[in-house]
């Protein structure tokens, strides 16, 4: 199957250009987000001749969205516009009226949605860039902190079997496409690891007034070396570790983002 595959990224399921993309996120930056700010963009630039894995904070269901725009759109303008890319969305996404047409068309690989497949296409470079938001249902609902437990390890073990570089985004302002209801007194539920309320997710319809995004390149301890002689059970495990290490992280991030906001007013 692989080998069928061109270069190019038809966006049928298998990755596009980031430039074929270009007025999806052109109409997002200029019509749903009022202005944006991009701190650190040198980290979510692929290094020359290496694949690039990205990982983002969730926060609401439709929230990453605009902080993908705003990648592709500093793709285009260092010239890497060629590049192919694919970015797994949550699947409820396609849920909401209109977006599983929209996800067709910027290229969603929805027929690589396993960490094998994906493997190959980054090693053998018929995809650049892959990027998700690993939250997945946890992105429903509201916690202690602003990144909620991972549901998947899928792109961490990516980017250690493809020796992809990994880097790391949080965002802030997406909330506004979602009504938020939390439990009062900032409790949490126990048994839950801090889970406070919920998410009720909008259609991105409404301008975002200002949207933020912080970057880092994240390096596993865990090495392609080492994943390939675990059993299964142990493979599992590690990776479980790596999950925990990634949300620290983004939440870090998040205050981060938070203070650089603040700063720069």
């Amino acid at each position: 199957m692989l080998m069928e595959l061109s270069r190019a990224g038809d966006g049928k399921g298998f990755g596009a250009t980031v430039k074929s993309v270009e007025p999806v996120f052109d109409f997002m930056l200029d019509k749903l987000v009022g202005s944006y700010d991009l701190f650190n963009p040198r980290a979510i630039l692929p290094s020359k001749g290496r694949p690039l894995c990205i990982i983002a904070a969730h926060g609401p269901l439709t929230a990453p969205l605009a902080g993908m725009a705003i990648i592709g759109r500093l793709y285009v303008d260092k010239g890497l516009g060629d590049m192919v890319a694919g970015f797994y969305p949550h699947p409820a996404l396609f849920w909401l009226p209109g977006m599983n047409k929209i996800f067709s068309r910027i290229g969603t690989p929805t027929k690589v949605y396993d960490a094998t497949t994906l493997v190959e296409l980054l090693k053998s470079g018929k995809m650049d860039v892959a990027a998700t938001a690993p939250e997945g249902l946890s992105c429903h609902f509201t916690w202690d902190e602003y990144v909620g437990p991972l549901r998947s390890g899928g792109m961490i073990e990516t980017a250690i079997r493809a020796d992809a570089d990994l880097c790391l985004y949080t965002h802030l302002g997406g909330e506004a496409w979602a009504i938020e209801l939390k439990l009062p007194l900032g409790l949490s539920l126990p048994m839950t690891r801090g889970l406070q309320g919920l998410y009720i997710p909008l259609p991105p319809v409404r301008k975002i007034s200002r949207y933020s995004i912080y970057c880092k390149r994240f390096a596993p301890l865990l090495t392609r070396a080492r994943l390939e002689k675990l059993s299964s059970r142990e493979r599992h495990m590690a990776i479980s570790l790596e999950m925990e290490r990634v949300r620290n992280e983004l939440n870090l991030m998040t205050d981060e983002l938070k203070r650089r906001i603040a700063k720069k007013g």
